[in-house]
C-alpha cells in the first residue's frame, strides 16, 4: 500500500472533517475564555452548533473537490481521492476558522483572508505532494482546489453582503420584503 503512496487511504473519509470541525469549533470559541459562566453556556451552544455546522461543510467541500482530485491522482486508489479531498477540506476549514485570529493581527479582513489562503495552500501543497509523490500533480490539485475555494468563498461573502444590506433595509427603512 505505502508503495503505491496511498498512505492516507487507510483512514475513514468522516476523520479528517471531523477533526477539522473539532478545532474550527475551538478557535471560533476561544474568545470566550474569560467571560462569565452565564456567556460560557452560549458559548458551549455555539461551539456545538460550529462543530455540527463545519462538519456538514467540510464534507460537502470534499464533494466538491473529489472530481478535481481524481484528475489529478494519476490513477491511485478511491479511497486516496476521498480522504484527500476530505483532507484538503478539512484544511481549508481550519485555517479560515482561524482568519478571526489573524485579523488581531493585521486588522484588515482582506489581509487576514489572503493570509488564511496562502497557509491553506501551502498546507494543501505539502499534502498533496505526500500523498501523490509529484510535485507538478501536487501543485495543479493545490492551486485549482485554491481556486474553487476562493470562489465558493467570495459567492458567499456575496450571498451575505446581499442578505445583510436587505435585512438592514427591511430593519431601520421599515420596509416590507415581498
Amino acid at each position: 500500500m505505502l508503495s503505491r503512496g496511498d498512505m492516507i487511504g487507510a483512514y475513514a473519509p468522516w476523520e479528517f472533517p471531523l477533526l477539522a470541525s473539532l478545532v474550527a469549533g475551538f478557535l471560533v470559541v476561544i474568545p470566550t475564555y474569560d467571560l462569565p459562566s452565564v456567556y460560557l453556556k452560549l458559548a458551549l451552544l455555539i461551539y456545538v452548533g460550529v462543530i455540527i455546522g463545519s462538519f456538514l461543510l467540510t464534507i460537502l467541500l470534499g464533494v466538491i473537490f473529489r472530481p478535481i482530485v481524481r484528475l489529478f491522482s494519476g490513477g491511485l486508489g478511491d479511497e486516496l481521492v476521498v480522504n484527500l479531498s476530505m483532507m484538503g477540506a478539512s484544511i481549508f476549514t481550519m485555517v479560515f476558522a482561524a482568519s478571526p485570529a489573524l485579523y488581531l493581527v493585521y486588522h484588515v479582513w482582506l489581509y487576514s483572508n489572503i493570509t488564511a489562503t496562502l497557509i491553506s495552500f501551502l498546507l494543501l501543497s505539502l499534502v498533496s505532494w505526500l500523498a501523490l509523490r509529484s510535485i507538478g500533480r501536487a501543485f495543479m490539485t493545490a492551486a485549482v482546489l485554491t481556486a474553487i475555494f476562493i470562489a465558493l468563498n467570495y459567492s458567499l461573502y456575496s450571498v451575505l453582503s446581499l442578505v445583510h444590506a436587505l435585512y438592514m433595509h427591511v430593519l431601520f427603512r421599515g420596509g416590507d420584503p415581498y
